[in-house]
């Protein structure tokens, strides 16, 4: 079984073995039929392993559950929100915690919940943790539809998302507002000073 690990905007390409290989690619899987699988890593944040089982990748990688498994419920997800003394963008990309969300995504999913990424985790409770765990599912799912899983493809997603403007220049999709950003667990986090005011 091969478990791979995407980073930022790894990505996988499906094609027929006479095609050029993608650039970027690190890995080239060929089938009997002559179709290719190639994993793309621009950046190689990402990595590839062996492993005999999911739940022995799991535990020996020490994730947490996934944000979409049904057993990572509200009350799950409020336990962890009510013992992190961080803020909640650190949290959110904790994959000890919860796994599953990274940097572009935990921003997305902030904006689309109305809170800064610098709140303190435990503050957040009652129905603005509802609707912070509401805006993973809503986001991620989005996301998975519109196969847009990294920020090569962030174009893809619905107008009033985030990540297609998250960058220097870019302006909230909501109200106009210039992005603002600033440095969370030593990543670059964007977002509205005006629709997420804490």
């Amino acid at each position: 079984m091969l478990a791979m690990h995407f980073g930022m905007n790894g990505s996988l390409q499906f094609g027929r073995g006479d095609e050029p290989e993608p650039t970027y690619t690190r890995l080239r899987l060929r089938f009997a039929g002559g179709d290719c699988l190639a994993y793309i890593n621009p950046r190689r944040l990402g990595g590839i392993a062996l492993c005999t089982s999911i739940e022995g990748f799991v535990s020996r990688v020490g994730l947490g559950l996934d944000v979409l498994d049904d057993a990572f419920d509200l009350r799950a997800f409020t336990a962890v929100l009510a013992g992190g003394k961080r803020d909640v963008k650190s949290v959110l990309m904790d994959q000890r915690l919860m796994a599953g969300i990274g940097n572009i995504y935990s921003d997305e999913i902030l904006f689309q919940a109305r809170i800064q990424p610098r709140t303190v985790a435990r503050s957040i409770g009652g129905e603005r943790a509802a609707r912070l765990f509401r805006s993973i599912h809503e986001t991620l799912e989005t996301a998975i539809r519109c196969g847009a899983g990294s920020e090569r493809y962030a174009e893809r997603l619905p107008k009033g998302f985030l990540l297609p403007q998250r960058h220097r220049s870019g302006h909230c999709p909501r109200c106009g507002t210039m992005l603002t950003t600033c440095k969370v667990s030593a990543r670059t986090s964007y977002y509205c000073p005006h629709c997420q005011p804490d």
